[in-house]
């Protein structure tokens, strides 16, 4: 086998592996980014958990000083704070969510960039192969 025979396959060898690891890389990289788009998730799922229970703890302290002070309970001003609450903690709730998704949304497109990217690394391998062995170089 001639040296020039050689360095075409070391050449073509080479550019095969980089294009497997570009796609390895790749599949890794989306692997992790949907793996974060689900932690997003639970953490809004989380957040919105811990707001309800707090605006549920916020209504029942209000309502207790107002029955302790006197105030009816279940009507007026007491009703009127518990309505108050959860509007509020509702829309909270509501923002936490939304931003969930939409993290979520965003590294699930990105782990589909990744993985759309491996395989181009990979064709680009298998391309920069086939032109080292003909003798035009290859891509590296």
């Amino acid at each position: 086998m001639s040296e020039e025979a050689i360095a075409k396959g070391l050449q073509s060898g080479g550019a095969l592996l980089r294009g497997a690891s570009g796609f390895m890389a790749g599949k890794s990289n989306a692997r992790l980014a949907r793996a974060e788009a689900q932690a997003a998730v639970r953490t809004g799922v989380a957040q919105d958990d811990e707001i309800r229970m707090a605006a549920r703890r916020t209504a029942g302290e209000a309502i207790a000083a107002m029955g302790a002070a006197g105030g009816g309970l279940g009507q007026g001003s007491a009703l009127e704070v518990q309505r108050e609450i959860d509007v509020e903690s509702g829309l909270v709730r509501l923002r936490v969510k939304a931003d969930a998704r939409n993290r979520a949304g965003a590294l699930n497109y990105q782990a589909r960039i990744y993985k759309r990217q491996g395989a181009f690394e990979l064709l680009g391998g298998f391309m920069d192969a086939g032109a080292a062995a003909v003798g035009g170089g290859g891509g590296g």
